[in-house]
């Protein structure tokens, strides 16, 4: 049996782990390191503590054990930057770590320029990348200036250093995913960028030559072990289950916080988060999206400048389970990184706290507000999973809470040496994952309305502050809601041509079937409790007599809405579901929008006031997601005075009469009968969304998007679906008799 050394530097340690042929922990050794942080703006560490640490790791770990190594991988942070001689070797300059932004003023003279380098590097112009860096000590730093005119300069990232001392020959190299956090280098052509070069005034002469990630890069000195990959901590952590599956966001929370998506063979294009590269060889290449969260454990660590006694790493735990309305924390510690790339931005807590433990939770809290903000703007719902890694990882209620928020399942591996594990199974050039067993705890998504009250207050206060900055943000709200030509397919009381309609079974076969949005009904129970129900009677869908107002809650859900008449004796055991049953799956499918009807029988049988503060309680927690509607307008002015929620009015008559109510309204959404328009009448312009319903064929379907409507209601969502979106073939699955 052989061995793999893996090599892990970063922000706060250097680790060495050798791992055996399955993947699993032999031997590990570990030697903090220090960073200091003279002010905001400048944080650096001794590039020679660091290259010390690594060689003490290593000398360690290989003497616990006999066996031999046949590779080794090196896996450092991104972007902290070195500047040395190259004939002695020495650090010219204390090395300027990731978190520095020094050179964020000198920056802003290339502003003109950024769509072009975002073009060619995949990466917005931000001090904490390389070029910025090398342009301010060849500038500001005499020794460097003195290295470059006597023809020894090097400077390059942190891996770059090391495997100058580290690998026999003294190479002077980079691998591709460490170059691809420089502004200098281009990933389509994978190497240096002349035209950038230039740009930042940085000779080409004093980079190191680019390599694939996967590389040989030659021997580890005293030890002849082959150094097989080298590459960035989060190219090599989204690597420690093997190749990543691109519908799984993988998270690492260490000093920052990332967010990464595995994608193609070809670059991607965001215009709000990084393209990366995951790894590369010399025959093919793979890329990613990355979002970045510059204040997650440095920002932790701020806090323990001001108060040396307080130790979070031991109180977290408890103080996220007790503390239940911790403040805001608008975190832009370090900057605010993706999606905004605002360079200068003071944070604070809303409202102000000296309370220690409070603030430590509100930064836990940021760090998975950011982190959903991120999440957002990447293929969201192409994503069915979270990984997550990193020390903060560790913290259960954290992996919590991200579920919570993201509706997604969350999977943590028992160990968090996520990047060291990457590292050497990269190295080993494998296309499958080590097949060991691994304990995996995961966190289900619940029901957390406290949590997404206070991510939709940290959004609202952080746009606020940001103000016209951030108008790329509504505009693509905006846009996404206005602009985009392809219909919304409306569920009308969900998959109602094959379903009980109203029942959460429709909801989730309309789900599936590929449907935007859901429509349900609501009237409420004797005892004021929302309920899905269409009808004032029980008979139709249950079968009994009487009124839904003449039976309490618990009455009701003994009855079956299994809706006889229709189905006969298809279905069983399907109860009325409340409005509670439904907003429990919610978060599950943050990317469905919800019409919640009103149904006039509960306002005129209850009193209209009682009933909605019920209502807009029970959804403050989905304000978002969520759209009350109503034939009666009275009861939607009601709505307008007392909440912000979207409201769509349904119109009762096509005329001039509703039309000059609608402009009084203004409705987010005006929802109509087709069969109440006239062949091509136009529809009224205005601030609204056009919907029409009991649209159930395609033709029928295609002729009002055309004319411009874009949410398109039908109890057959499965045939539209099919019809508009042809690929779609996951349609009407049978949730008859799943458990909720």
């Amino acid at each position: 049996m052989h061995a793999i050394l893996a090599i892990d530097q970063g922000t706060h340690a250097s680790r060495a782990l050798l791992f055996d042929p399955d993947g699993n922990v032999i031997a590990s050794a570990h030697q903090a390191i220090t960073l200091t942080r003279k002010n905001h703006d400048i944080v650096e560490q001794n590039a020679n503590e660091i290259l010390d640490s690594v060689h003490r790791v290593i000398e360690e770990v290989l003497a616990m054990t006999e066996l031999p190594v046949d590779s080794a991988a090196l896996a450092t942070q991104r972007s902290t930057l070195v500047a040395w001689n190259y004939k002695t070797g020495m650090p010219l300059a204390p090395a300027i770590s990731w978190q520095d932004r020094r050179c964020a003023s000198e920056l802003n003279t290339l502003r003109h320029h950024e769509s072009r380098i975002r073009h060619i590097t995949g990466l917005p112009l931000s001090p904490h990348y390389l070029a910025g860096k090398i342009h301010w000590l060849l500038k500001h730093n005499q020794d460097v200036m003195d290295a470059l005119q006597n023809d020894t300069l090097c400077v390059g990232p942190l891996a770059s250093f090391l495997c100058f001392h580290l690998v026999e020959g003294q190479p002077f190299v980079v691998d591709h995913s460490n170059a691809a956090r420089s502004l200098l280098f281009d990933l389509r052509k994978l190497d240096w960028d002349p035209e950038l070069s230039d740009l930042f005034n940085i000779p080409l002469s004093i980079l190191p030559r680019c390599h694939p990630t996967l590389y040989e890069y030659g021997q580890l000195i005293k030890h002849a072990i082959p150094l097989r990959c080298l590459c960035g901590d989060q190219n090599a952590a989204i690597h420690a289950n093997g190749i990543p599956a691109t519908d799984v966001a993988l998270i690492n929370i260490g000093s920052g916080a990332f967010v990464l998506q595995a994608q193609d063979t070809q670059v991607p294009h965001h215009p709000r988060l990084l393209a990366g590269i995951a790894r590369s060889s010399k025959s093919t290449i793979h890329y990613l999206l990355e979002g970045t969260i510059n204040g997650a454990g440095s920002a932790l660590d701020a806090l323990v400048e001001i108060q040396p006694d307080l130790n979070y790493q031991k109180g977290l735990p408890g103080w996220l389970d007790s503390i239940k309305n911790p403040p805001v924390y608008l975190n832009g510690f370090g900057g605010l990184g993706s999606p905004w790339w605002i360079e200068q931005f003071t944070s604070r807590f809303i409202p102000e706290t000296a309370d220690m433990a409070q603030q430590a939770v509100a930064v836990v809290e940021s760090i998975v507000f950011i982190l959903m903000h991120n999440l957002k703007q990447m293929d969201y719902a192409s994503i069915n999973s979270i990984q997550i890694s990193g020390g903060l990882s560790s913290i259960d209620a954290l992996c919590q809470r991200i579920s919570d928020l993201s509706g997604l399942p969350v999977s943590r591996a028992n160990d968090i040496e996520s990047t060291a594990r990457g590292a050497a199974w990269l190295s080993t050039y494998q296309l499958k994952p080590w097949h060991q067993e691994r304990p995996l705890r995961k966190f289900e998504p619940r029901h957390n309305p406290a949590l997404l009250q206070r991510y939709r207050q940290f959004t609202h206060e952080l746009l606020d502050t940001l103000g016209t900055s951030v108008s790329w943000y509504t505009q693509d709200i905006k846009q996404d809601d206005t602009e985009n030509p392809t219909p919304r397919i409306v569920a009308h009381r969900g998959f109602r041509k094959a379903y009980p309609e109203n029942t959460l079974t429709a909801i989730l076969a309309a789900i599936d079937a590929g449907a935007d949005c859901i429509e349900f009904d609501i009237q409420f129970s004797k005892d004021h409790v929302p309920m899905l129900f269409h009808d004032e009677t029980l008979e139709r869908t249950t079968g009994e007599g009487g009124f839904i107002f003449d039976y309490s809650c618990e009455m009701l859900q003994t009855m079956q809405a299994i809706e006889q008449s229709r189905f006969s004796d298809t279905y069983h055991n399907i109860p009325i579901p409340t409005l509670d049953d439904v907003m429990d799956i919610m978060p599950r499918y943050s990317h469905i929008k919800f019409f919640v009807e009103v149904k006039r029988h509960s306002l005129e049988h209850f009193d209209t006031e009682k009933l909605l503060s019920r209502l807009l309680r029970d959804l403050h927690a989905h304000i978002d997601q969520c759209v009350l509607i109503s034939f009666e307008k009275d009861f939607l002015e009601f709505v307008r005075k007392q909440s912000d929620m979207a409201i769509g009015w349904v119109l009762r008559h096509y005329d001039e009469h509703h039309h000059s109510q609608a402009r009084t309204l203004q409705p987010e959404y005006l929802i109509c009968n087709h069969t109440k328009l006239q062949q091509d009448q136009l529809l009224w312009d205005g601030p609204w969304q056009w919907m029409l319903y009991e649209i159930n064929t395609l033709p029928l379907a295609t002729q009002y998007v055309n004319r411009g409507v874009r949410y398109i209601s039908t109890a057959d969502v499965a045939a539209l679906n099919a019809g508009f979106f042809p690929d779609i073939t996951q349609i009407g699955q049978d949730h008859s008799n799943e458990a909720i």
